[in-house]
């Protein structure tokens, strides 16, 4: 362990094969005996005989160590099995060296403290250490007071709240403040302080509950906020923008200052301060926008902007012409547009009258920045007022298109930004044949523009195509036009730029427009398939075409699931998968994009998809064995259902492979939540393509159902645990879905269905409790399995659907708002009174 120095020298070389050396050395040290490791990496960190590079490495790789020990199977548990000297001796070097007058020492030993601190405070030991660090914050000498200051924060930096007690919190955010307030005249030690204050924010809940620690707080920072010093004011505002962002709910009394503090900085402060001064606004914004969303009961809103929105509105539309560059740098232009966003979304029609002056006066102006700054308060303001108030916007639309083809590269992506925002809010506006006529070739001719033009206009394409299909605007005439245009765009030799991937908003939008176009283009669909196939073929060796390929394959999805029947060929069919399989070959695996198109491609071939069982089998098994990524096993569960679907009856030859994986699935541990509900759903579709073969599954199937079904019984609330009530729900709307098809798919095994249905009914109808949240999908699937129960099997099963619960659901529904499900209860009614 001698050599450790050596390896570390190594290690900052400037030769890369020598560091690459030192990496393995370091590794294999760690591996033959983690506390000697650490142990030595102590001695050298603390020693002064070491060079200095070589003493902060030191310190930064015990700091690495310690702070990851979960991140490596050996470690996990071996800080509990140090011994007590060793972890003494490793307390007493890395605590020593905060001491050292060489400040990148200092800076490297508070790393390794803090990390061995948040090791031993999570099992109450080594207490101590706040004390002595507190202690020595409030120390005379600088450089004590400096390191024990960051150690602090460093400490406190994702350490769990409940590892400190209530003293020790109130004496680290007593020792960090008094080296914040405007008495501290050291600004290093100021901005360390204030740095250390944001770590601990955390930790200040009980602080900020009582009034007057929280004005102490607030003052402090709202005073740092105005200092000389820039960057002072820049960190002040960045703890300011946590605060308000942990503790929004404590804010109210202090809205005059943060008004006066925030609208200064924009007004006369440099543009790093002037930035985040505008961002405290948008985070109580984005705060007020999601619990209008999302309402509870503990979580109202405070109408914070509502309160300054007069004032707001003012200081937005006098700066929000302040254009800093061309590039995608945020500057004040920005940061003013989505303050004004959130202020339109949270405050609805109070924006209205003095954004639509604003564009009035400004739309036509001979200074670009104000009709940069008109397009921008456009955009803005689409989302959150009443259709009414929109209204008058719309005059302006014929102004918008016209400035898509200025010469002014910002005024025109502005313009494509703001087409692509009315798109996607107010697209009814755009839709008037009167602005579509002018809008949509100055979109087309955007297409010719630089890429960020170009990629504005794709998406903004995207928005209106998506937006406007339930009344087809987009028939063969404009459909032809804007296809040939989107092909052109995806085929530029800068298409592939990654700042503004016009190559991806290019296919997207190829992609929506085959979904969302009228039937009349669906020749038009289909005579391009093998110019798609052939694109996929050309570029099928270079793994660097990833994001090609999987565009390429969205856009083959669309164009199978929109084909009509008998309209792809076998040539085609065989010469895509030989395509994808080169593809998945160049790639080493399969992705979710190329999965989904072979989805699309077995419901369009239905029966003729069997000869190619044995080309896509492997891909399955291989993906679901691998288990690497849940949304890819999630389309490769769905693509067996989608098959089993398309085959039809050709599907009972080949129940076995459909059914075993999707079986393992729901046995196996390894197997993702969601791949477990898409199992079910796949289940689901085989049961109803193969019927009555699946019978010798039927044992097994059933108790693996059970299972599901018993996990999906437990109680969630949405606000505490969400993703888990999403799955619950999800489980228990697949599970019912799985018993109504197996119902009917079974309907000729009478014996065995009427078996098993008093626990499908039991499961529906506890499902169906208001305590579970029920949607419309559990309604249907119940009132469908009672109906489908009386009408197959008729007296068999009056014993346990001639019940008052079953009944008394069924008449709830006969009055229902919803007339599929109204249609269903009188339906399932008639059957009741027949048994």
């Amino acid at each position: 362990m001698s050599s450790l120095s050596g390896i570390l020298a190594q290690a900052l070389s400037i030769e890369d094969q020598a560091r690459q050396n030192s990496q393995q050395l370091l590794q294999q040290e760690k591996q033959k005996n983690p506390e000697i490791f650490c142990l030595e990496l102590s001695r050298l960190l603390a020693s002064t005989a070491i060079p200095e590079p070589t003493r902060q490495l030191a310190g930064i790789i015990l700091k690495n160590t310690i702070l990851n020990l979960n991140n490596e199977d050996y470690l996990v548990s071996f800080w509990d099995k140090v011994a007590s000297e060793s972890k003494n001796e490793i307390r007493v070097n890395t605590l020593g060296t905060l001491a050292c007058d060489k400040r990148s020492i200092r800076l490297s030993a508070a790393q390794a403290v803090s990390s061995v601190a948040k090791q031993d405070l999570s099992r109450k030991e080594w207490g101590e250490i706040i004390d002595i660090l507190v202690a020595n914050a409030s120390s005379e000498n600088l450089s004590f007071r400096e390191a024990s200051l960051m150690t602090l924060g460093y400490t406190c930096d994702g350490l769990d709240t409940s590892y400190l007690s209530a003293t020790q919190v109130n004496s680290i955010l007593s020792a960090i403040a008094l080296s914040m307030t405007p008495t501290e005249s050291n600004l290093d030690i100021k901005i360390i302080a204030i740095k250390a204050f944001k770590n601990s924010l955390r930790f200040a809940k009980k602080n900020f509950e009582v009034q007057q620690e929280r004005d102490i707080i607030m003052q402090l920072i709202i005073v740092g906020c105005t200092h000389t010093n820039e960057e002072i004011r820049i960190e002040n505002f960045k703890l300011l923008l946590d605060v308000v962002n942990s503790y929004y709910d404590y804010m109210g009394g202090y809205l005059v200052e943060l008004g006066r503090i925030t609208f200064q900085a924009v007004r006369q402060d440099e543009l790093k301060v002037a930035l985040l001064a505008l961002e405290v606004w948008n985070t109580l914004g984005d705060i007020e926008v999601d619990r209008k969303e999302s309402p509870l009961a503990d979580s109202p809103i405070r109408g914070y902007l509502l309160t300054a929105v007069n004032d707001l509105l003012v200081l937005l539309l006098e700066n929000i012409h302040r254009v800093q560059s061309e590039d995608d740098e945020w500057d004040i232009n920005k940061a003013c547009a989505s303050v004004l966003t959130v202020l339109a979304q949270v405050t609805e029609d109070k924006v209205m009258n003095a954004c639509l002056e604003y564009i009035e006066k400004n739309i036509s102006r001979t200074e670009w920045q104000l009709r940069q700054a008109a397009l921008m308060v456009i955009g803005s303001i689409v989302e959150g007022p009443s259709n009414m108030k929109i209204v008058p916007i719309s005059k302006s639309i014929p102004l918008v298109a016209q400035m898509l083809r200025e010469e002014n590269t910002i005024v025109k992506q502005s313009a494509a930004w703001t087409i692509s925002k009315l798109a996607t809010h107010q697209y009814k506006l755009l839709t008037n044949p009167q602005y579509f006529n002018q809008v949509l070739p100055a979109l087309l001719d955007s297409l010719n523009q630089t890429p960020k033009i170009a990629c504005h206009a794709c998406w903004a394409l995207i928005n209106l195509i998506e937006k406007s299909s339930e009344i087809k605007l987009f028939k063969l005439g404009i459909f032809e036009h804007v296809f040939h245009g989107l092909i052109i765009s995806a085929m530029r030799t800068d298409s592939s730029h990654q700042e503004h991937n016009l190559q991806l908003a290019a296919y997207t939008a190829l992609s929506t427009l085959i979904q969302k176009s009228s039937d009349d283009c669906l020749p038009h669909i289909e005579q391009n398939i093998t110019n798609f196939i052939v694109l996929l073929k050309q570029n099928s060796s270079s793994a660097k075409n990833d994001l090609l390929h999987s565009s390429l394959c969205d856009v083959l999805s669309s164009s199978f699931s929109r084909a009509r029947p008998g309209k792809i060929n076998d040539e085609q069919a065989k010469g895509f998968l030989e395509a994808l399989t080169e593809v998945f070959n160049t790639r080493n695996g399969v992705f979710e994009e190329g999965i989904m198109a072979i989805g699309s491609l077995a419901g369009n071939l239905c029966g003729n998809f069997v000869g190619y069982l044995g080309i896509v089998g492997p891909f399955i098994s291989f993906t679901l064995e691998k288990q690497d990524s849940e949304a890819l096993c999630k389309a490769v569960t769905m693509l067996i259902g989608d098959i089993a679907r398309g085959l039809g009856d050709i599907a009972k030859g080949y129940v076995g492979d459909f059914m075993q994986p999707l079986m393992a699935n729901l046995r196996s541990d390894k197997t993702y939540a969601q791949v477990k509900v898409q199992s079910i759903c796949s289940l689901s579709d085989v049961i109803a393509s193969c019927k009555e073969s699946t019978m010798p599954f039927l044992n097994d199937l059933l108790g693996l159902i059970q299972d599901a079904a018993n996990a999906s019984a437990v109680l969630v609330k949405e606000d505490e645990e969400p993703d888990l009530f999403e799955y619950f729900k999800d489980l228990r709307e697949a599970i019912a879905e799985f018993y109504e098809n197996l119902i009917q798919g079974l309907s000729g095994c009478s014996d065995d269905v009427v078996r098993f249905s008093p626990t499908v009914v039991n499961y529906c109808m506890m499902i169906s409790q208001d305590k579970y949240r029920p949607g419309f999908i559990v309604h249907r699937c119940t009132l469908g399995i009672i109906g489908d129960l009386c009408n197959y099997y008729g007296n068999r099963v009056r014993e346990f659907l001639k019940v008052q619960a079953v009944m008394m659901y069924v008449q709830k529904f006969r009055s229902s708002n919803n007339l599929r499900l109204r249609d269903l209860a009188n339906w399932a009614n008639n059957g009741l009174n027949k048994i």
